[in-house]
């Protein structure tokens, strides 16, 4: 297996499963670096006939919301007044835009697309891919009703030479987007509930947040070479890069002062200029081999190289 650390690849889209392993305590030494427990997943492998699956899943609108419409907020007692004219039209002097605005967050249907597609190439090999978008449904009002575009994927090719010998091409790639603010409890950063759950956030715009928007790569690549020795002995060498990054992007150029609506209760929406920026590239080489001596006895020894 590979290591690819902690919050990488934490979610996988189910029809690339083949196998799944939770190791809570007694662990290998090859886990020797786990602090606690271990998840091993083990990808799925090319068929020897054309095969495909597709799985469509819809969240009706309503189901992700329960209790309390949250403009409806005791939070918010005596600052919303629908009733008062010039509170609800009044405007940002910004943007002309309306500064209250009640969205109707509770409206969205929420989408999931699950593919995969496998089988032969030739006598000798096989090929196996799988791909998973998410359109997600916020619970809150929040600075994305419905999670921006991100994708995960997979795909290996596997030669198998003789009979002894399997090659396997294999990778991983997750992207996703999102709007980004160092705080949420920040004024005027992202629409939701913040400053620390007051609500005074909670006319800020969809679609948009102070600091611009933020994008997350995923990545995982290998080559591997299993080769069995008799019914009961292995090998396998494996080279590998896992790699995770994070970039922010739209980011303004200024920091605006705190602004309100006229009644100085509800924030306004304003520039702050911050940055995420996070890149962590690992590459490794490891060889490890197995032998089932008797029943009761197996026989393993592997090294590993790793560099980041």
């Amino acid at each position: 297996g590979i290591s690819v650390g902690r919050g990488v690849f934490t979610k996988v889209t189910t029809s690339a499963i083949q196998e799944v392993g939770v190791l809570t305590g007694g662990m290998n030494a090859e886990f020797g670096n786990a602090l606690a427990g271990v998840v091993t997943l083990v990808s799925r492998e090319g068929e020897n006939k054309l095969h495909g699956e597709a799985e469509y899943v819809i969240s009706p609108s309503g189901q992700r919301h329960w209790g309390q419409n949250l403009y409806d907020n005791p939070a918010h007692k005596g600052h919303m007044r629908w009733d008062n004219a010039d509170w609800a039209n009044e405007t940002d002097p910004q943007t002309g835009k309306l500064a209250h605005q009640r969205m109707k967050y509770t409206d969205y249907i929420g989408h999931q697309v699950e593919g995969s597609l496998s089988g032969p190439i030739g006598s000798k090999a096989s090929f196996f891919v799988s791909s998973r978008f998410v359109r997600g449904v916020s619970t809150y009002p929040s600075p994305a009703p419905t999670s921006p575009f991100n994708t995960r994927n997979l795909a290996t090719l596997t030669f198998r030479p003789t009979a002894s010998v399997k090659v396997k091409l294999g990778g991983m790639l997750d992207r996703y987007k999102s709007y980004y603010v160092p705080n949420s409890n920040y004024e005027g950063s992202a629409k939701g509930m913040g400053p620390t759950s007051s609500g005074r956030n909670i006319f800020l715009p969809e679609n948009w947040a102070a600091s611009g928007r933020q994008i997350v790569t995923d990545d995982m690549e290998h080559l591997t070479m299993t080769h069995s020795l008799g019914p009961k002995t292995y090998y396998e060498v494996k080279v590998y890069h896992v790699g995770s990054k994070i970039d922010t992007a739209d980011v303004p150029s200024v920091t605006e002062p705190v602004r309100t609506d006229k009644d100085g209760w509800f924030y306004l929406p304003r520039k702050i200029q911050a940055y995420n920026l996070y890149s962590d590239q690992r590459y490794g080489a490891k060889v490890d081999f197995t032998s089932q001596v008797s029943q009761s006895h197996l026989f393993q020894a592997g090294m590993e190289y790793r560099r980041h």
